[in-house]
């Protein structure tokens, strides 16, 4: 993460301190821009989009002009699953600056997230043009690629965003399309490190809590795979990592007389509740593939749900065929390339496999 992001998080963990002890001096007094659109994102990245959203309409009333308020609130609206509402601000925030690569960016997560892949890809392509040295949109662009089953073009999407942070190598290509999994295990392990150290910030912890821990669960989970493909029995890896994954939760937790008793098992437990928990809990042996696939469907959007499911199926199917069940780990994979969308990495992941396992 570049010096500039780090401050920026330390910002808004201080504006999150300030909201919390001065909520209802600052819900009366007059708009200060800079004030309120920190505070505003840091209810955005805690996942608290009412209350985002009722700071970003009081910030387009002080400012109609300003499109980041828009695009902005047209992310929250997108997490909220108004589709419609998030259209109409990020169309609101192009129309004010035609180059805003927030709504450019944003808008390629909302139609990845619809199935509408390559309307999504002229999106990011857009916001990558917009900011180069911006990561995200090449990042993203390299796994809507790889989904596509479009490697030479992801790979050129994932390298760019390699030579601008050096710490994003892609794994995924090196462990499901390319069978290296020892090189994909270093460059887990390397973004892993990253994205610990980040996550261990109070500022960028509040501000994208939910974001981080669902990247971190993935990551820990691929290095999992890499490493047992590789031969290492990483057992004390994976639980630490795993424990890692819950400090968040045991700090919420500690800073709360009514659960001050909790233990570390316990932070360990709430952190595995949350998408994607449940697949690290298979790979702990705490869940069957039966249980991921009921917790895939519990709750959220139709579309969450189904992605969901799509990343249960493949997953254990990567699982069984680790434990040697062959023949059921690909009527998973296959039910996981049949039923993914195009716009998830699994649809392509799962392809990869099957063909890697050969008849």
């Amino acid at each position: 993460m570049d010096k500039n992001a780090v401050k920026l998080a330390w910002r808004i963990g201080l504006v999150v301190l300030v909201v919390a002890v001065m909520g209802p001096w600052l819900r009366d007094r007059a708009i200060d821009p800079n004030l309120d659109y920190l505070a505003a994102e840091a209810e955005r990245g805690a996942g608290r989009f009412d209350y985002a959203i009722e700071k970003y309409t009081a910030l387009i009333k002080s400012d109609p002009q300003d499109a980041r308020y828009y695009a902005a609130r047209g992310d929250s609206y997108r997490r909220k699953g108004d589709a419609a509402r998030a259209d109409a601000d990020f169309a609101a925030a192009l129309q004010r600056n035609p180059r805003s690569f927030e709504a450019y960016f944003y808008r390629c997560e909302a139609r990845r997230d619809s199935g509408d892949i390559d309307a999504a890809i002229k999106d990011c392509e857009e916001a990558a043009l917009s900011l180069p040295d911006r990561v995200e949109a090449q990042s993203l662009l390299g796994q809507m690629l790889l989904a596509r089953g479009d490697i030479a073009a992801a790979r050129t999407r994932l390298e760019a965003a390699v030579a601008r942070q050096g710490d994003l190598f892609p794994g995924q290509l090196l462990l499901f399309y390319q069978n290296r999994p020892r090189e994909a295990a270093a460059s887990f392990a390397a973004a892993l490190k990253h994205l610990l150290e980040a996550h261990s910030s109070p500022g960028l912890n509040a501000r994208n809590e939910e974001r981080d821990a669902h990247e971190l669960g993935h990551l820990v989970l691929w290095l999992h795979i890499a490493r047992l493909r590789a031969g290492k029995d990483d057992a004390p890896e994976f639980a630490a990592n795993i424990k890692r994954l819950s400090e968040p939760v045991a700090r919420r937790r500690a800073s709360d007389h009514a659960v001050e008793s909790a233990t570390d098992d316990d932070a360990v437990a709430a952190a595995l509740q949350p998408w994607p928990g449940p697949l690290l809990s298979l790979y702990l042996g705490r869940l069957s593939p039966a249980q991921v696939r009921a917790a895939a469907d519990a709750d959220g959007t139709q579309e969450v749900r189904r992605r969901r499911a799509c990343a249960a199926d493949f997953y254990a199917g990567v699982y069984l065929l680790g434990k040697g069940a062959r023949e059921d780990a690909r009527r998973l994979l296959q039910a996981a390339a049949d039923s993914c969308a195009s716009s998830a990495p699994e649809a392509g992941f799962a392809k990869a496999e099957i063909a890697r396992i050969g008849t």
